[in-house]
This record gives structure tokens, sequence and C-alpha cells, in this order.
């Protein structure tokens, strides 16, 4: 694989979003194409285009039309391209004019069908977990569009605060990016990479405090950013058998490199569930919710959970040697004591830091008004 091409690759997906979002942001703003707070859920305070993954989306497609032709061609590449699409428009058209969540789920399964069925990516062992190894073929295909659809909506869950989403997105892309590249998946590697350079540009814009510049990933991006990793997913557990690399625990992993939005998702439900609500009623105790409750800003909480991601990722390798049960149980039982007992752990011991994040903050987002009114 030509490392040169991949960087270019990066470059070209970078360029394109960076310079693609202020005439996004614009046109976006002309015709009343923005979030509008409500005082309520919603965090932010002014109306916000929510776009972003309209430049995500055709960076990514340009790049790989661009630079495509220096990498091994794969014959799945037609029918991911048209599973991506579908996701896009899904997530688009729910952007301009809010769509039933049965209709988005009919979609998001037409899509899952063509990644599953079509390429035939999936889940075929649970590689001793249970007891269980090779999985028959209904079992395997039914097993595997329920990952998809997991992480679909579990990374459009998570799109609730700057930066969190955008940045997990890359994080999780280029990790999956770098496997492929040590087994010489080329264009699975070629796909995180541009999603990872995209989604960093994509940053520059979401954090921003400037509201002409401010933008939205959208349910385009996340249904995309979803359907890209569920993509990537698939395809690392699928080669952690069949490379020379050989890693036992493949499918822990693969949680532990998505733990952020697995396990946001799973506590909700369960929080959701348990007060007699349905799992898919909107609320206020996703994680970032609650280090924003502490007094934490979008920009520190989306960082704490890059740190706890990127942690258990490098855990997840470091003991990669481990049989799948017991790396499984490691990951697990530490996610759901560490995670749970954090925000508590933070207001205790970083009480007077919290003050003084929050304070600078404050000073930074005022002196970009008073520049604004000059």
């Amino acid at each position: 694989m030509n490392i040169i091409y991949l960087f270019l690759a990066f470059v070209t997906a970078f360029i394109l979003v960076y310079y693609s979002i202020p005439l996004i942001v614009r046109v976006a703003n002309a015709n009343e194409l923005y979030d509008t707070p409500d005082g309520r859920r919603k965090v932010h305070t002014t109306n916000t285009p929510r776009l972003g993954g309209v430049a995500v989306f055709s960076s990514i497609m340009l790049s790989f039309v661009c630079w495509g032709f220096a990498f091994k061609y794969d014959a799945q590449i037609p029918f991911i391209a048209a599973t991506l699409i579908i996701l896009f428009f899904t997530g688009l058209r729910d952007d301009i004019s809010p769509m039933r969540a049965r209709k988005k789920l009919a979609l998001q399964l037409l899509a899952t069908a063509l990644m599953v069925l079509v390429t035939d990516l999936r889940v075929d062992s649970f590689f001793g977990i249970f007891g269980i190894y090779e999985l028959p073929y209904l079992g395997s295909v039914a097993f595997s569009f329920f990952i998809v659809i997991v992480i679909i909506n579990a990374m459009n869950l998570i799109d609730g605060i700057d930066g969190l989403a955008g940045g997990l997105s890359a994080i999780i892309s280029l990790t999956f990016a770098a496997w492929f590249f040590v087994i010489d998946e080329q264009i699975y590697c070629l796909l995180g990479v541009l999603h990872g350079a995209s989604q960093i540009a994509f940053l520059r814009f979401n954090f921003s405090m400037d509201p002409r510049l401010k933008i939205f990933m959208g349910d385009c991006g996340s249904m995309v950013a979803g359907g890209i990793i569920s993509i990537l997913c698939l395809r690392f557990i699928d080669t952690v058998q069949t490379t020379p690399i050989f890693l036992n625990a493949g499918p822990s992993i693969a949680i532990a490199i998505l733990i952020i939005p697995l396990f946001d998702t799973l506590r909700v439900f369960v929080l959701r569930i348990s007060k007699g609500n349905s799992p898919f009623r909107a609320d206020r105790n996703h994680l970032h919710h609650l280090f924003l409750n502490l007094g934490l800003t979008h920009r520190t909480t989306s960082v704490i959970l890059y740190s706890i991601n990127l942690g258990y990722i490098c855990l997840a390798f470091l003991l990669s040697h481990f049989l799948v049960v017991p790396h499984l149980l490691i990951i697990f039982f530490s996610g759901l004591v560490i995670l749970n007992l954090l925000p508590s752990f933070i207001r205790v011991a970083f009480k007077s830091k919290i003050q003084a994040l929050l304070k600078a903050e404050m000073i930074e987002s005022e002196k970009i008004t008073n520049s604004q009114s000059a």
C-alpha cells in the first residue's frame, strides 16, 4: 500500500471539508435550514445549521474518486457506496423535514441489507463467547443486522454536544484504518482515513464559538458515520480470524474501540426502560449531559470522552493475547464501573479546575461577541 497516496487522500478530504463548510453554513442560514434551540433538552442557544454531514459525505466520495485508482480494487465498492448514499439521504431528509422513526428505521434496514447480504460483510463466529463458535448463515445475518443498526443509532445518539460525535468518529475510523494498513486491506484503510480526515476538518467548525462558522453534523452526518464505522467494524471482526496477525479477542477489541457510543447507548436504554419509558424517548441522561451538569464545557467534556475511548483502545490491544471471554469481561465491567463513577469523581476531585475552565470559556465567548459587535 502506497503511504504517499494515503496521505494525499487524507489531505484532499480534509481540505474539501475545510473549505466547503463556510459555504454550506451561508446556504443553510439563508434557507433557514438550522436547528432551533428548545430551551429544554437541546444544549445550544442559537440557530445553528445542521448540514455538516453534507461536507463530510461529499468529501469522502470525491476523495475516493480522486485517489481510489491507487488502491487495490474491491468488488464490494459499489455496494458500500450505495449503502452510504441511502444512509446519507435518509439523514438529510430527516434534517430538512423530520421523518417518522419507523420510516427512518426501514431505510436503515434497507442500507443494512445491502451491506450484509450483498457485500457479505457479516459476523460468522462468536469466537467461543457463550460456548458458541461458528454461526449458521441466518444467525450470522440476523446478528450482523443487529450490530449495524446498533452502531448507526449509537452514533446518532452520541451526537449531543459540540465535537463529540465528530471526534469519536475520527478516533474510531483511524484506529480501524491503522489495522487495515498493517494487514494490507487497502480499500477499508482508505475509507477509514478519508472519514477520519473529514471529521477532523469538521471539528474546526463544530467547536467554533463564532455563529458565522458554527455547524452541527446533523443526521446526514451521524448516519454516514455510523454506516462507515459499521462497515469497518464488521470487516475488522472478519479479518482478525483470517490474517496472519491473529487476535483471540477480536469482537471484544471491536467493542473497546467503540466503547463510548456503545456504552452510552446501553446505559440510556437501560435507564429509560427501568423508568417505564420507551428506550427511544429523548432525555438528558447521556454521559455528556452528566458532564455538562457538572459545569464542564462542551470542549472539555468531549476531550475527556476522547481520552477514555483512546485509553480503552490501548488497553484492548495490550490485552489482545487474552482469550475473548476474559478480555470481554475486563472491558465490560471496567467500563461499567469507570464510566458510571467518573462524573462523581470529577465533581469531587476537580471542582476548582472545572470552575476555572468554565470561566475561561465565558471570557473567550465574550471576546468573540465584542469583536462581532465592533
